[in-house]
């Protein structure tokens, strides 16, 4: 499915991973990025089908709102940085 907007996702992977990667998805006539996708979404589709979607989603809410905690208290903190720069 083509999104409206296309998000772009990065990871990390050694050169010799790239080119391994890289000549499966050749092999398989896809793009890397293709490749790579297809298979992220058919694990994602069995960890679903495994767990159960209400595990997935409260798990990612859980994630969700430490981020949105971590965040939150980042912001606190550069907000004291700049408050206490104000007095110097």
């Amino acid at each position: 499915m083509a999104a409206k907007t296309p998000h772009t996702i990065c990871f990390r992977a050694s050169d010799a991973d790239r080119e391994v990667i890289q000549a499966v998805a050749d092999y398989t006539g896809l793009s890397l990025s293709g490749f790579v996708r297809s298979l992220v979404l058919d694990r994602c589709r069995e960890i679903i089908e495994k767990e159960g979607a209400g595990a997935v989603v409260a798990a990612a809410q859980k994630a969700a709102d430490a981020r949105a905690k971590e965040k939150q208290s980042q912001d606190e903190a550069n907000a004291l940085l700049e408050n206490l720069r104000a007095f110097s």
